[in-house]
């Protein structure tokens, strides 16, 4: 079978090739990115000094376990997001959106 005048066997050598390149060069950038993290971390170290006196805390100090109003409502959009009919007229109304985008722009 010919893939752009080459055999398959050529053309899944040369993809490969290509992924393993991807791959290669990911796995530089981030033992970059790694390496220039820990260079900020360690010339920042000593710049940032918190003050960790504990005993100066207040001991009066109430700990609330009641869920957040922020916490209840990302939870409650979790659950509109999941359900399935919900869902389905997000992506409606998505496309919707997207087509009157895009004729707007065919129309000018």
């Amino acid at each position: 079978m010919l893939t752009y005048g080459v055999t398959a066997d050529v053309m899944d050598d040369y993809v490969r090739i290509g992924e393993s390149t991807s791959i290669e060069s990911l796995k530089d950038i981030m033992k970059a990115c790694i390496i220039m993290h820990n260079m900020i971390v360690k010339d920042k170290r000593d710049v940032y000094t918190p003050d960790l006196n504990y005993d100066a805390i207040d001991e009066n100090i109430t700990v609330s376990h009641e869920r957040t109003v922020e916490l209840l409502q990302i939870i409650q959009n979790h659950r509109r997001i999941r359900d399935r009919g919900i869902h389905s007229q997000l992506q409606a109304d998505l496309v919707e959106h997207l087509w009157q985008l895009q004729g707007t722009r065919m129309n000018v």
